[in-house]
């Protein structure tokens, strides 16, 4: 999913400027501005939503196998314990 995103660059240019920004380092702001803008490897919320699901799937089925692990480990144990009494 691309999430298309617009930068006002003569916006952002004219209130640095209006701040005091000397022309050179408007510039290279804008410009570092421009190509952070372009990056592709921004987190969306549905991407962290989805990523979220399936850590917690692996979790839910890591649980599974230690219950049943431990269920057996126990099972074991009572078969080999001497009988109460």
């Amino acid at each position: 999913m691309t999430m298309t995103q617009y930068f006002d660059t003569h916006r952002a240019a004219t209130k640095l400027k209006q701040a005091g920004f000397e022309e050179t380092k408007v510039e290279a702001l804008i410009d570092i501005l421009r190509d952070t803008s372009k990056d592709d490897h921004l987190v969306t919320r549905e991407y962290l939503d989805n990523r979220l699901l399936q850590t917690e799937q692996r979790m839910t089925i890591r649980l599974g196998g230690l219950i049943i692990a431990a269920a057996t480990i126990l099972g074991l144990v009572a078969r080999y314990l001497p009988p109460p009494g």
